[in-house]
């Protein structure tokens, strides 16, 4: 996989920008332009969709501190928790402040999606979807060209659409769970009236 120079490098490429040997020692512009904004533009694109590589489960003990009032219990969310995903068991909740606030009972099983922070981890659709995000970003102050930003916008799109087309081929179908609407079409309504007159 793709170290984090080998994506700033990719990013560079794109803004149309000579690479650097270590982004983390290198002084130049370009150097600190991409890693000033390396850890922000990563977590977004990383919230912004639930990557497969991103996810995590685990289970949550019950906060010292009940709510106020609204809700019973009170959860605090893991540190490297980007986006909650969904509960076991699928109660009604509320996030606020770093807390998930429920009536369910202790232990709560989420799934969320985690802040990545190795680039060993990245997939490599992600690993391009990061690098022309971060072209993007940096485009203005490196290239001084809205042209250019246009274009690294369209390229950087289409990145993305395969990108969250490859990481869904990964999941096997869904279903949805039943509801009365789908219900009714399995069975037959009676009414109570002679068709054959």
């Amino acid at each position: 996989m793709a170290s984090k120079t080998q994506i700033a490098n990719r990013a560079l490429s794109k803004v149309g920008d000579t690479r650097v040997s270590n982004i983390e020692t290198d002084g130049s512009e370009r150097a600190l332009v991409i890693n000033e904004m390396y850890e922000q533009v990563r977590d977004a694109l990383l919230q912004s969709y639930p990557w497969n590589f991103a996810i995590k489960r685990t289970n949550l003990a019950l906060d010292g501190t009940s709510p106020n009032w609204g809700w019973a219990n009170r959860y605090q969310l893991p540190s490297d928790c980007l986006a909650l995903l969904d509960i076991k068991t699928s109660p009604d909740y509320r996030v606020e402040g770093g807390y998930i606030l429920t009536d369910n009972g202790a232990p709560l099983y989420i799934r969320y999606i985690k802040s990545v922070t190795s680039e060993g981890e990245f997939d490599a659709m992600f690993t391009e979807a990061f690098a022309a995000e971060l072209a993007v970003e940096s485009s203005e102050r490196l290239s001084q060209s809205n042209t250019k930003k246009q274009i690294l916008i369209a390229e950087r799109d289409e990145i993305i659409k395969r990108a969250f087309a490859n990481d869904a081929i990964a999941d096997p179908p869904q279903s949805l769970p039943d509801d009365e609407w789908l219900l009714s079409r399995e069975f037959t309504y009676d009414d109570d009236i002679n068709y054959n007159l």
